[in-house]
């Protein structure tokens, strides 16, 4: 049965059934490889409507209605270019995660669509825990720009002496509340530590420096962000800025709160402490965010 003749509940199922068997080769993303002014691909890639559906799935099974908007255009973080450039030149991220991000949607894409992206290493920080700051683009065949994204991601292969510390910062709330759902964190791929050697999202290695459990894929963020804007202000589809300023480790199965007040401040919520922290703009001023 080809795509086209499936229903979409199908292929969520068959996608949800996908796994990757061999072992993964990979370079460690560390000091030691990285340069400031590096520029890494272009390379082209594009999303598989099974891969697709997944996605829209984990996010709210309520989206896998035949007719429903998201289920033919991609979520923003499958037009991300970060972690599929650098994947392609260093192999898997295994022992990598993102500290904050800023990210500007300025067009669409569908599945099986030819995008290509850019990534260009801007600043290195060292320290106990070190971090690269990476710029990205996303452009569509026509060459205009669709996605855009400054990513501060840690690198965990240098980090010999960080141990993380919880600390709770309670919600409050500044101003009404314009958009609140509960989600279930989840992992979108089984990350077997045998398979995966050193994978921040699995328990055996995350927990090495002091997380719960492994840390969950950073596009879960940008997608929660996206359809709570989207439920807020439908017409803002097709241009949209985010900024996120403080992470906090999640984990498999947990409940979020996610929620938007009237300022455009998101805090994803678990049992009233804040775990992400971030802003809906309405411009692109602040963003840090250029043309690559």
């Amino acid at each position: 049965m080809s795509i086209e003749n499936k229903t979409t509940s199908e292929i969520f199922e068959s996608a949800s059934k996908i796994e990757e068997k061999e072992e993964v080769d990979y370079i460690p993303l560390s000091l030691d490889v990285l340069e400031e002014g590096m520029v890494f691909g272009p390379i082209d890639f594009s999303v598989r409507p099974e891969s697709h559906f997944k996605t829209i799935g984990y996010i709210d099974n309520s989206y896998l209605d035949e007719k429903n908007y998201f289920n033919c255009r991609l979520m923003p973080g499958e037009m991300w270019g970060l972690a599929r450039v650098l994947s392609d030149k260093f192999g898997k991220l295994n022992e990598a995660a993102i500290k904050k991000a800023t990210f500007v949607l300025s067009g669409k894409a569908i599945p099986n669509e030819k995008l290509t992206a850019i990534v260009r290493l801007n600043k290195l920080i060292e320290g106990n825990l070190p971090v690269a700051v990476f710029e990205s683009k996303t452009v569509n065949s026509n060459g205009d720009g669709i996605f855009r994204s400054v990513d501060e991601v840690l690198l965990f292969h240098d980090a010999d002496k960080f141990m993380y510390s919880e600390k709770k910062k309670d919600y409050v709330q500044r101003d009404n509340i314009e958009y609140k759902s509960k989600q279930k964190m989840y992992q979108r791929f089984d990350w077997n530590p045998e398979r995966w050697k050193n994978n921040i999202h699995n328990e055996e290695y995350a927990s090495r420096f002091g997380y719960r459990g492994g840390l969950p894929e950073f596009i879960t963020f940008f997608d929660w962000m996206y359809v709570a804007q989207q439920k807020i202000d439908f017409k803002s589809a097709d241009w949209c800025a985010y900024e996120i300023k403080h992470i906090k480790p999640m984990y498999a199965d947990e409940d979020i709160d996610v929620i938007v007040e009237k300022s455009g401040r998101v805090c994803f919520v678990r049992d009233g402490d804040i775990c992400l922290l971030g802003r809906i703009k309405t411009s692109e001023q602040g963003c840090g965010v250029t043309n690559l």
